[in-house]
């Protein structure tokens, strides 16, 4: 909306300037065009609409303001202040890569196709803006290949492949991970998939030689 509004008063200006520098035609209504349509290019600076879902992290000359703006329409210094959305909803993560680990009894054990649901913390959404560089890859593979590792070492061959005891385990590793990493709570891991765990070929083949 405020691209639109913004191009409408542009048009005003180029309109009015027209009529006078090209046209000599009625240079005092062109005069009240090109006014109207600065005052419209200057409402369309004015204000930013946050979606559901989205807060807005407010800057002024490029610096960042410790509080949001929240969902609707939220007024704004044109041409001073920016207003740049941050997605609070849950996103998902997918890690394609292999994951290798150890069990309790040190068997080699892998992990693939990887899920990870999080979300961002509203209250976080300024900080997260000013000390991360992308967003969209606050969640990455090194950081859940460490985790869900960590997680692995505490099971044992019996538990290991069961999801009701290496997703929940993970989700909590990886929770303190990113705690640990950006601050605390500020991303929120919701839940943990993992759609493909197995052991190491020769493991199971002596098992099932044995």
């Amino acid at each position: 909306m405020n691209f639109i509004i913004t191009i409408i008063g542009i048009v005003l200006i180029a309109f009015g300037v027209i009529n006078i520098v090209i046209l000599h035609n009625q240079k005092a209504l062109a005069a009240i065009i090109i006014l109207a349509g600065i005052a419209v290019t200057i409402l369309g600076s004015s204000f930013k609409i946050i979606p559901t879902g989205y807060t807005g992290v407010r800057t002024t000359f490029g610096q960042v303001n410790a509080t949001v703006a929240t969902k609707g329409l939220n007024w704004k210094i044109p041409f001073v202040e920016k207003i740049i959305l941050v997605n609070n909803k849950q996103q998902d993560f997918t890690i394609d890569s292999k994951v290798w680990g150890e069990t309790k009894e040190k068997t080699p054990v892998y992990a693939t196709d990887i899920v990870i649901t999080c979300q961002v913390n509203e209250n976080a959404s300024a900080w997260l803006y000013a000390n991360v560089t992308n967003l969209k890859s606050i969640i990455d593979d090194k950081l859940v290949a460490s985790a869900l590792k960590s997680a692995m070492v505490e099971l044992t061959v019996d538990t290991i492949t069961n999801r009701s005891y290496v997703e929940p385990l993970l989700v909590d590793k990886l929770q303190m991970a990113v705690n640990e990493k950006y601050s605390e709570n500020a991303i929120i891991i919701k839940n943990a998939v993992i759609n493909n765990m197995d052991f190491e070929e020769s493991y199971n083949q002596a098992i099932a030689e044995k």
